[in-house]
Protein backbone atom coordinates (compact mmCIF):
# COMPACT_ATOMS: atom_id res chain seq x y z
CA UNK A 1 0.00 0.00 0.00
CA UNK A 2 2.12 2.55 0.92
CA UNK A 3 4.48 2.17 -2.49
CA UNK A 4 1.47 2.14 -4.06
CA UNK A 5 0.52 5.65 -2.50
CA UNK A 6 4.21 7.21 -2.82
CA UNK A 7 3.95 6.06 -6.80
CA UNK A 8 0.48 8.10 -6.98
CA UNK A 9 1.49 11.01 -5.07
CA UNK A 10 4.38 11.61 -6.81
CA UNK A 11 2.51 11.40 -9.91
CA UNK A 12 -0.16 13.97 -8.88
CA UNK A 13 2.40 16.31 -6.80
CA UNK A 14 4.18 16.58 -10.03
CA UNK A 15 0.55 17.31 -12.01
CA UNK A 16 0.13 19.67 -9.50
CA UNK A 17 3.32 21.51 -10.52
CA UNK A 18 2.54 21.93 -14.29
CA UNK A 19 -0.96 23.26 -13.30
CA UNK A 20 0.90 25.70 -11.48
CA UNK A 21 3.10 27.10 -13.53
CA UNK A 22 0.56 26.93 -16.87
CA UNK A 23 -1.87 28.94 -14.23
CA UNK A 24 -0.13 30.78 -11.41
CA UNK A 25 -3.45 31.45 -9.97
CA UNK A 26 -3.39 27.95 -8.73
CA UNK A 27 0.13 28.74 -7.22
CA UNK A 28 -1.77 30.75 -4.10
CA UNK A 29 -4.42 29.69 -1.72
CA UNK A 30 -7.79 30.45 -4.04
CA UNK A 31 -9.65 33.14 -2.20
CA UNK A 32 -13.09 31.76 -3.29
CA UNK A 33 -15.84 29.58 -1.85
CA UNK A 34 -15.14 26.22 -2.22
CA UNK A 35 -18.38 25.83 -4.82
CA UNK A 36 -16.39 28.68 -7.01
CA UNK A 37 -12.46 27.03 -5.80
CA UNK A 38 -14.14 23.81 -7.46
CA UNK A 39 -15.03 25.47 -10.60
CA UNK A 40 -12.00 27.17 -10.93
CA UNK A 41 -10.40 23.90 -10.67
CA UNK A 42 -12.07 22.15 -12.70
CA UNK A 43 -12.02 24.97 -15.74
CA UNK A 44 -8.14 24.60 -15.24
CA UNK A 45 -8.06 20.83 -15.63
CA UNK A 46 -10.52 21.06 -18.86
CA UNK A 47 -7.61 24.58 -20.32
CA UNK A 48 -4.88 22.51 -19.13
CA UNK A 49 -6.02 19.34 -21.25
CA UNK A 50 -7.01 21.27 -24.14
CA UNK A 51 -3.68 22.86 -24.33
CA UNK A 52 -1.78 18.82 -24.09
CA UNK A 53 -4.25 18.09 -26.86
CA UNK A 54 -2.51 21.04 -29.19
CA UNK A 55 0.83 20.18 -28.04
CA UNK A 56 1.02 24.03 -26.53
CA UNK A 57 4.43 23.71 -24.50
CA UNK A 58 4.15 24.20 -21.01
CA UNK A 59 6.16 26.78 -19.05
CA UNK A 60 9.46 25.88 -17.78
CA UNK A 61 10.03 25.46 -14.68
CA UNK A 62 11.40 28.03 -11.83
CA UNK A 63 9.98 31.19 -9.72
CA UNK A 64 6.28 31.52 -10.18
CA UNK A 65 5.03 35.03 -11.91
CA UNK A 66 2.36 35.13 -9.09
CA UNK A 67 2.44 37.75 -6.94
CA UNK A 68 2.39 37.42 -3.06
CA UNK A 69 0.99 39.68 -0.32
CA UNK A 70 3.29 40.27 2.28
CA UNK A 71 1.97 38.38 5.45
CA UNK A 72 0.37 41.40 6.86
CA UNK A 73 -1.73 42.40 3.81
CA UNK A 74 -3.30 38.45 3.21
CA UNK A 75 -6.34 37.98 4.38
CA UNK A 76 -7.27 35.31 7.12
CA UNK A 77 -9.36 32.86 5.33
CA UNK A 78 -10.18 29.54 8.50
CA UNK A 79 -8.91 26.44 7.50
CA UNK A 80 -11.68 23.59 6.82
CA UNK A 81 -11.62 21.05 9.68
CA UNK A 82 -10.83 17.46 7.87
CA UNK A 83 -14.92 15.99 6.91
CA UNK A 84 -16.22 12.51 7.86
CA UNK A 85 -12.27 11.10 8.77
CA UNK A 86 -13.69 8.39 10.52
CA UNK A 87 -15.54 7.33 7.22
CA UNK A 88 -12.54 8.53 5.62
CA UNK A 89 -10.66 5.94 7.41
CA UNK A 90 -12.85 3.16 7.04
CA UNK A 91 -12.80 3.56 3.25
CA UNK A 92 -9.02 3.51 3.48
CA UNK A 93 -8.56 0.88 5.45
CA UNK A 94 -11.12 -1.39 2.72
CA UNK A 95 -9.47 -0.74 -0.15
CA UNK A 96 -6.30 -1.47 1.82
CA UNK A 97 -7.76 -4.98 2.55
CA UNK A 98 -9.34 -5.47 -0.72
CA UNK A 99 -5.96 -4.26 -3.32
CA UNK A 100 -2.87 -5.12 -1.38
CA UNK A 101 -3.37 -7.84 1.12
Amino acid sequence: YQAAHIRTRNTVERAFGVWKRRFPCLDMRLQHKLEHSVLIMTACAALHNVACMRNEPCPPAGPSPAVQLPRSRRPHLPVSAPIETINGSRARARLIARCFQ
